[in-house]
């Protein structure tokens, strides 16, 4: 049995496989790289919105303080001791113009009934109260309360 000389390849050919071995070796590198660089920009941008949510959250809990230490001030003026409503509305509508998000006070009895809205004429009788819930839940427990958002009137 005669030994046969082996098929060479040309050239062009080994050439050939040599480039695409080390391109497909780049391309596989490339690919394992930009799977790494996209899991730490998840990670990153997770990162961020918690502490962007975290900031938030502070901010809105210092607001809501601040705002319910101006109610309690108000609410423990001498104008309500006394019973005097009129000098008690011109507070609360100065303090409703020192406040530029709030839209007005309302005073209720404690059977939940309202007897002054800084809203409403001073004469006339007050609007009713937009979330009963919340003062419900502020006569039974006597502690501020944050309520949720509701669309009043007008």
């Amino acid at each position: 049995m005669p030994l046969t000389e082996p098929r060479r390849l040309p050239l062009r050919v080994l050439l050939l496989v040599l480039a695409a071995s080390g391109l497909l070796r780049l391309a596989l590198a490339s690919a394992i790289g930009l799977f790494v660089l996209d899991s730490h920009q998840r990670e990153q941008t997770r990162r961020l919105g918690i502490e962007t949510a975290r900031a938030l959250s502070t901010a809105v809990d210092a607001e809501l303080d601040r705002a319910v230490a101006v109610l309690q001030a108000l609410g423990g003026g001498a104008e309500l001791r006394a019973g005097d409503m009129g000098q008690f509305r011109t507070t609360a509508l100065h303090v409703i113009a020192s406040q530029p998000d709030w839209l007005l006070i309302t005073l209720a009895n404690g059977d939940g009934e309202p007897l002054l809205s800084t809203r409403d004429a001073s004469d006339a009788k007050p609007s009713a109260v937009v979330e009963p819930e919340s003062l419900q839940r502020i006569m039974r427990e006597r502690v501020p309360v944050i309520g949720s958002l509701q669309r009043g009137p007008g």
